[in-house]
């Protein structure tokens, strides 16, 4: 019986060794969320599905208020990738920092200009005078609202007045509030707006359908550089998941449930139908929206150097 009882506590030790060597052998990554986007999906199929485990790595999920703050924390080193605008990647390149686009993930543009039912105006043209609400100066909606303005023959600096909003509810507030006639609001909280007893809203121009790389996995080069196993295996686990979602809408649907606990099944359904249709099949971004980005960033910010689409993205990673 002793005997019995010590080879049993043998096995027992080695097994725990072994679970223990298995975890400190999981390299973390720190991934931060700008804002909350169902483009995200891939991230968080990657983690319920065991993608990030199986190449070796530790997952760890930080939400930031904002492009900005998360940004800083990938320049300073507090986190290995940001789910972010690629508008970023022409900023920090101009300033001679080594940021790049690991993974695209959406390829079309993800706001829309919204109004509260019953205003009458058919686009950004008819709100000259009138306040209009950005979720922060120098986004992609304010570079958006400038470029959109510039078009229709208004001045953004004259003829309207600018106001930074926030996103999701502060947004949603203040078109409510008529804080600004109309304000720039993000796809999935569009799409909750209009549905069922929320809906009093309407859109006066969507620049949803423009090709443009509105969402990427960025990071830095000097991370391949220094780690290249774990950041080959991390973008190799976000495009299996992204593979798995354009193959099963219900592997995109039980993603979506997890970020967008409140939506109802048929406003999730709808985000899976988006998200399938817009994600960037092999994680790479497509040069026509880039140039788009640069149509729109550049005149908003004539300090930046216009970077070639070759330097903006690691070379592909393949299996």
């Amino acid at each position: 019986m002793m005997l019995r009882n010590k080879l049993a506590g043998m096995i027992l030790l080695a097994t725990l060794l072994v679970t223990a060597a298995s975890a400190s052998a999981q390299t973390k990554v720190v991934i931060g969320a700008a804002s909350a986007s169902e483009m995200a999906a891939p991230i968080y199929v990657a983690i319920d599905q065991g993608y990030f485990r199986e190449a070796g790595l530790e997952a760890e999920l930080v939400d930031f208020r904002g492009g900005a703050p998360a940004i800083q924390a990938l320049v300073g080193g507090g986190i290995n990738v940001c789910i972010c605008a690629v508008d970023h990647v022409v900023r920090l390149r101009s300033r001679r920092q080594d940021v790049v686009v690991a993974v695209e993930l959406d390829t079309r543009h993800s706001y829309a200009l919204v109004s509260r039912t019953g205003t009458s105006y058919a686009s950004v043209a008819d709100l000259r005078g009138k306040r209009i609400g950005i979720t922060s100066p120098s986004s992609l909606t304010d570079n958006t609202l400038r470029w959109a303005l510039a078009k229709a023959g208004l001045n953004p600096d004259r003829d309207v007045e600018i106001v930074g909003a926030g996103g999701g509810a502060s947004m949603k507030a203040a078109i409510d509030s008529g804080r600004v006639e109309a304000g720039m609001v993000i796809n999935a909280d569009l799409l909750h707006m209009q549905t069922g007893s929320n809906n009093g809203y309407r859109v006066v121009q969507d620049f949803r359908g423009i090709p443009y790389p509105s969402l990427a996995l960025l990071t830095r080069e000097s991370w391949f550089t220094q780690q290249p196993d774990a950041a080959r295996g991390f973008v190799r686990a976000v495009l299996r998941g992204v593979r798995a979602i354009r193959a099963d809408r219900a592997v995109a649907l039980a993603g979506l449930r997890r970020q967008f606990p409140d939506y109802s099944e048929a406003e999730i359904d709808a985000l899976a139908a988006d998200v399938q249709a817009r994600l960037a099949p092999d994680g790479r971004v497509e040069e026509a929206g880039y140039q788009t980005l640069l149509e729109m960033l550049l005149p908003a910010e004539p300090g930046l150097r216009r970077i070639p689409f070759a330097e903006i993205s690691i070379p592909p990673v393949r299996d």
